[in-house]
Formats: structure tokens, C-alpha cells, sequence
């Protein structure tokens, strides 16, 4: 009888975490938009709005940068699901303007968080990163895909939507 190694969880871990993980953002990057449109705001001021996640993405990214040396990846992870969770449940709570800028400037600060603590732990995790890059980019697209079709699961309803990207990215930090 031949025995298999047993597989390295720095080979398989960094998917399964990025497909949880891009679910969770998936709905959130669609259905923050979305809700904010359900509660009556103009549709240019949506487009600032998923503007400004964007833009916190872009800072997080070069903020964390200068200081990675001294931040682990989990701390980062880490980050970036409780930064999802608080901005999709501040927005259930209180679907106010301010609270809809604060809730895309924190989506956008957790994908920044997100992806470097991510990117950085696949690479110091094993030899060689380059199969293990492509696996973590292509699982977190199955989880964008996914997580934007969840919608469709729960008829349409943004909030239960929002609960369960919630749920996923909560599932993310165990």
C-alpha cells in the first residue's frame, strides 16, 4: 500500500480562504451599490461612492506597504474581514450618507488589507508561488462570481444578501 503525504496547508489554505473571502466581497461590492440606490440616493452619488472604495483600496495598499515588515499576514486578514463585517453591518444599521462613505472607505481599506496580507502569506508560505498566486487569484474570482450571484438565491432581498456576505467573511477569519 502506497501513502500519500499529507497536503501542505500553506498549498491549499490561502484558495480556500480567497474564495470565502471573494464571496463575501462579491456581495458587498454589489449590494452596498445597490442599497444605497434601494434607499433613494441619486446614482451619481452611488458612482462617487464606489469611487471612494476604490480610492481606500489604493491608500490602504500604500500605507500597508511601508509598514508589511511589520505587520503579519494574519493581523491583515484579519483587518480586512472585521473592516467588511462593520461596513456592511453599519449600513444595515443606519443607511445614511455618511455611513454609506464610511462603509466604502472600509470595503476599500479590507480589500487593500485583504490582498497584501493574502499575497504576502502564499509567497513566504511556500518555494515556489507561482502556482499557488494563480490557485489564490483564480478561487477569489469563483467567490466574486458567486458572491454577486447570491442575491439571486435569496430573491432579491439586499439585506439578506448582505447578511450572509456577513457570514461568509466571518467564516474567513476562523
Amino acid at each position: 500500500m502506497r501513502w500519500r503525504r499529507s497536503p501542505n496547508p500553506n498549498e491549499w489554505l490561502p484558495s480556500a480562504i480567497a474564495l470565502l473571502y471573494g464571496h463575501a466581497l462579491g456581495v458587498s461590492t454589489l449590494v452596498l451599490p445597490l442599497l444605497a440606490l434601494a434607499v433613494g440616493y441619486r446614482s451619481e452619488v452611488v458612482g462617487v461612492l464606489v469611487a471612494v472604495s476604490g480610492a481606500g483600496q489604493i491608500g490602504m495598499r500604500i500605507a500597508v506597504a511601508r509598514v508589511l515588515h511589520r505587520l503579519t499576514e494574519r493581523l491583515l486578514i484579519h483587518a480586512s474581514v472585521v473592516l467588511l463585517c462593520l461596513s456592511s453591518m453599519a449600513v444595515l444599521a443606519a443607511p445614511v450618507l455618511a455611513v454609506f462613505v464610511l462603509a466604502h472607505v472600509a470595503q476599500g481599506a479590507a480589500r487593500g488589507f485583504f490582498w497584501i496580507g493574502l499575497q504576502a502569506q502564499v509567497v513566504r508560505g511556500v518555494a515556489e508561488p507561482r502556482r499557488p498566486l494563480a490557485a489564490v487569484d483564480f478561487a477569489s474570482g469563483i467567490g466574486l462570481v458567486a458572491g454577486s450571484a447570491t442575491i439571486g438565491l435569496v430573491h432579491g432581498s439586499l439585506r439578506a444578501t448582505l447578511v450572509l456576505g456577513i457570514a461568509t467573511a466571518a467564516l474567513t477569519a476562523l
